[in-house]
């Protein structure tokens, strides 16, 4: 069996690029995925049997940019960040070790991503801590009062999913809609 026919695996490929070029037209440096799908295509067209190795790590890409589309990750952190209103404000820090991707055992996987609220704006937003210039705005809260509710447990390490960024983002999302 030619595995480089199945359409399956290869609409895969397609998916991931189409994904790529979504993030791409929205203004993120995405060369590094561009680059490592280029060299899964290569290496599969020189030989196919490559694609069972492959597989996992092309299904745990596509459903990280899933979910780099669905949160909206946006460029520009340095010049949001830069604006006086948010540069001069006091933040409060709801950690730096949150991931996108938890692996088999329940740890989180790089890249990891620190979640803040800035108080003079109410925004709560993730910065992405390997792409510096990518972030997530996750909602506005007022008061801290507001966004330590919404954020409870985050720190509890017996709760599922605490480290989980989208579990939070969908959370948040549930509350500020």
């Amino acid at each position: 069996m030619n595995i480089i026919s199945n359409q399956d695996e290869m609409s895969l490929l397609d998916e991931i690029e189409s994904r790529i070029g979504v993030l791409e037209g929205r203004g993120l440096d995405v060369d590094r995925f561009w680059k490592t799908i280029r060299a899964y295509r290569r290496d599969i067209t020189d030989d196919p049997a490559l694609m069972k190795d492959i597989l996992p790590h092309l299904r745990r890409t596509n459903d990280y940019l899933f979910k780099l589309i669905d949160l909206d990750v946006l460029p520009g952190f340095d010049e949001w960040i830069r604006n006086p209103n948010r540069e001069h404000s006091p933040e409060v820090l709801f950690g730096v070790m949150w991931s996108l991707e938890i692996n088999n055992e329940g740890r989180v996987t790089p890249p990891l991503w620190e979640v803040s609220w800035i108080a003079n704006t109410g925004e709560l937003y993730a910065h992405n801590r390997e792409h510096t210039n990518w972030f997530i705005l996750l909602g506005i809260f007022k008061t801290r009062e507001e966004v330590d509710q919404a954020m409870c447990g985050w720190d509890d390490s017996k709760l599922a999913n605490n480290d989980d960024l989208y579990h939070w983002a969908k959370r948040l999302d549930n509350i500020t809609d």
